[in-house]
């Protein structure tokens, strides 16, 4: 009989072969942990997953009106990106669009943010039009929203929508509410605390990080 003899220290370890790309390609272990692994969320890295669950266009998985579908890329191309830029992670533009395309209250968000974002950056006459179409998106987005249960996987995408809600409030000048939002999300958060501690860790350090800046500038 042959014995295999273990290798020091990989007893009762997990050996994962089908970890993201990122993981492989940094030699790290991967926890499989979609939309965005543990390893890659810590570090800042894009996920390799995301590359897998973000479409290049929303036409390819999404159904849009073409007035969505214009707010929409708006969002895609130029406001993901600059959630990355303004938390200094890779990771969240990967974030918000994975929840963009597989989530629709948090799709409304999207599209509210994106035609309000364009309509301030794009000079084109049709500031109220776009108000109102995002106030419209805003208000489904948090009726929707609100008949959710308090489950631990929807009080997280709750809490993800608070965050990207307070720049929907920043862009309607609404500074207010920008700390409702952010209560909101620390209290449902810290009900989550014990069993929830990387994805509730990361999301507290967001925020942490909005009211440092808000203290800073606002």
């Amino acid at each position: 009989m042959i014995s295999i003899k273990a290798r020091r220290g990989a007893r009762g370890i997990r050996r994962v072969k089908s970890g993201c790309s990122t993981c492989k390609t940094r030699h790290k272990k991967c926890d499989e942990l979609k939309p965005v692994c543990t390893p890659c969320r810590e570090s800042g890295w894009k996920c390799g997953f995301l590359d897998k669950t973000i479409p290049s266009s929303p036409t390819c998985t999404l159904r849009l009106a073409d007035s969505d579908t214009m707010h929409f890329e708006y969002f895609r191309l130029i406001c993901a990106p600059e959630f990355s830029l303004f938390f200094e992670m890779h990771t969240w533009s990967g974030i918000v669009l994975h929840a963009a395309y597989t989530d629709q209250s948090f799709r409304r968000i999207a599209l509210a943010v994106g035609a309000l974002s364009r309509s301030r950056y794009i000079k084109s006459g049709q500031h109220q039009p776009a108000e109102s179409y995002a106030l419209r998106q805003y208000n489904m987005a948090i009726r929707e929203l609100s008949l959710l249960d308090h489950s631990p996987e929807n009080v997280l995408r709750i809490v993800l929508a608070c965050i990207t809600l307070i720049v929907l409030e920043f862009l309607l000048e609404n500074y207010s509410r920008v700390e409702i939002h952010m209560r909101s999300a620390v209290s449902m958060l810290s009900a989550l605390q014990r069993g929830f501690d990387i994805q509730t860790t990361f999301y507290l350090q967001a925020i942490t990080y909005i009211q440092d800046t808000m203290s800073v500038y606002y």
